[in-house]
């Protein structure tokens, strides 16, 4: 398993994410089940994107040949809307605790110009 990090493609992974990926590769070779992942790459210029990834083992009737068969796409901006959603949330939760009775109004009155 360890040649797989000898071909270009695993030499984009994020170093973090390398494990997960293995795991990932190694559990549906072994087990043939289909697997679904998020990672993360490198890409040449320095710039981090997030792809997620799915595939399966495509059998013939007579189970004597198989396929593989995936597809991985970029979902770079579905993470970012996440993790700015997830910000938002805490920011929420702060002002709620910041107000005695839980309402956002004594607080807009003060920042109201």
């Amino acid at each position: 398993m360890a040649a797989i990090w000898h071909t270009p493609v695993f030499n984009w992974v994020h170093p973090d994410d390398r494990e997960l990926v293995l795991t990932a590769v190694r559990d549906f070779l072994e087990t043939g089940h289909p697997y679904v992942i998020e990672f993360r790459v490198v890409r040449d210029d320095g710039q981090i994107r997030w792809i997620a990834a799915r595939g399966d083992i495509v059998r013939d009737d007579g189970r004597s040949s198989e396929t593989l068969r995936g597809v991985a796409y970029d979902v770079t901006e579905k993470r970012e809307a996440q993790d700015s959603i997830a910000k938002l949330n805490v920011w929420r939760g702060l002002l709620l605790v910041a107000t005695a009775d839980g309402s956002l109004d004594p607080f807009l009155q003060r920042v109201q110009p």
